[in-house]
């Protein structure tokens, strides 16, 4: 929605879920009518496809945020987070080298001292992006904590709850987290992108963490 706002030429947006893309195809082309959009119904881990999609859409930039995220689910499903979060990132981010396009991976604070399958593999992929610096227009990475209102982050999940009127499990008491907004985290991909420096790994100052208590 932001790029959308900033008027590009052409907006392509790939996803595997063939039901976010509907929703966010239509949304799109309600509130941008003279913005071209460009629908990839894809998995990120099928090099051939993610060639093709760069091969015709010729972007100027790639923000690449597909992964698996959920740390528990990626401990039962190791292979499928390795498929997505580190072969994904590398045929994405040398499907960008091939036509020219400055490439920025979303990647994760848990990917600093990576203590689970989801840390390590999405510190993998932070690794096979910057190695394609090399052959790419740019490359940068971007490390997020918490996005408030994301898919299965700890607020929404917290919310559940709340609503249920069920307990909140906590693994201490002492707790901590950091949390950003939404619009937050897109500026923070923005200016990752647009400071210039290849092979640079970003993240913003989320400020004192937050006791979940």
């Amino acid at each position: 929605r932001v790029l959308a706002s900033c008027a590009p030429s052409t907006l392509a947006v790939l996803d595997h879920s063939e039901h976010a893309l509907f929703n966010i195809e239509r949304e799109l082309r309600a509130r941008w009518p003279d913005l071209e959009v460009v629908p990839w119904l894809m998995d990120a881990s099928r090099a051939p496809a993610v060639a093709k999609a760069c091969r015709e859409t010729r972007p100027d930039v790639v923000y690449h945020a597909a992964a698996y995220k959920h740390v528990t689910m990626a401990e039962r499903a190791l292979l499928s987070a390795i498929r997505t979060n580190v072969f994904g990132t590398w045929h994405t981010a040398r499907a960008a080298a091939a036509v020219g396009a400055r490439f920025v991976q979303v990647s994760t604070d848990k990917a600093a001292q990576p203590a689970s399958v989801m840390g390590a593999t999405k510190r993998l992929a932070e690794l096979v992006a910057l190695s394609a610096a090399g052959y790419s227009e740019r490359v940068a990475v971007v490390r997020f904590g918490n996005v408030q209102g994301s898919s299965g982050s700890l607020l929404e999940l917290m919310l559940e709850h709340m609503r249920e009127g069920t307990p909140i499990e906590l693994t201490d008491p002492e707790a901590t987290r950091y949390f950003m907004t939404p619009r937050e985290a897109v500026s923070l991909i923005l200016k990752a992108d647009l400071l210039g420096r290849t092979g640079e790994i970003y993240w913003l100052d989320m400020g004192a963490p937050v006791r979940i208590v």
